[in-house]
């Protein structure tokens, strides 16, 4: 875990689990979420990964209802 700063590591546990009281339920890799975001809707998606590959960021575009309908 050398790609890991681990002072802001501790900086962000502090804030999401200490003051948001935010919990993780699950592992889930990525065709997991493209696959729940596609039945929610969404196309087009871009994942951009930091450092570490723990925290992934999701771009995406939701489907216009037209579209939703012919499905």
């Amino acid at each position: 875990m050398p790609n890991i700063n681990m002072e802001a590591l501790l900086a962000s546990k502090t804030v999401f689990a200490d003051v948001l009281d935010a919990t993780w339920q699950s592992y889930m890799n990525t065709a997991d979420m493209k696959a729940i975001l596609t039945e929610a809707g969404f196309e087009n998606f871009n994942f951009y990964y930091d450092r570490g590959k723990m925290f992934p960021t999701i771009t995406a575009r939701k489907k216009s209802r037209t579209t939703l309908k012919n499905v």
